[in-house]
């Protein structure tokens, strides 16, 4: 249930947001986790996204009540599955999004090259 209602939504969202800035976009889920995506583009267009997700971000927490009223999952349960989840800062968000953009413009020019030489 949560890919459903908490993953789509968002996913959705940041594959929109990045084909229109076609920048990196780094924000969080309903659940209250980090979320990364990058564009993949080839010339103008558009393929989709590369994205990472999991990590709370800053000082925030997971959203157990939210989770648990999506997945029908007991809140107190979802609260201790989630206490040990991984933190990052903004600014190491920031690393994997720059990360991400240059490994994906290195892989479209290889692609580029290999297309070009038939």
């Amino acid at each position: 249930k949560g890919l459903s209602f908490i993953c789509a939504v968002v996913n959705q969202y940041m594959a929109q947001e990045v084909s229109q800035t076609r920048k990196p976009l780094i924000t969080e889920c309903d659940a209250g986790l980090s979320r990364i995506a990058a564009p993949i583009f080839v010339g103008d267009a558009f393929l989709g996204t590369f994205g990472a997700c999991g990590k709370l971000l800053d000082e925030n927490e997971v959203e157990s009540f939210l989770v648990s009223k999506t997945t029908g999952g007991d809140e107190e349960e979802i609260r201790s599955l989630s206490s040990d989840v991984g933190r990052m800062t903004t600014e190491e968000a920031e690393t994997v999004a720059r990360w991400m953009e240059a490994r994906i413009r290195e892989i479209v020019q290889a692609f580029e090259n290999r297309k070009g030489n038939g």
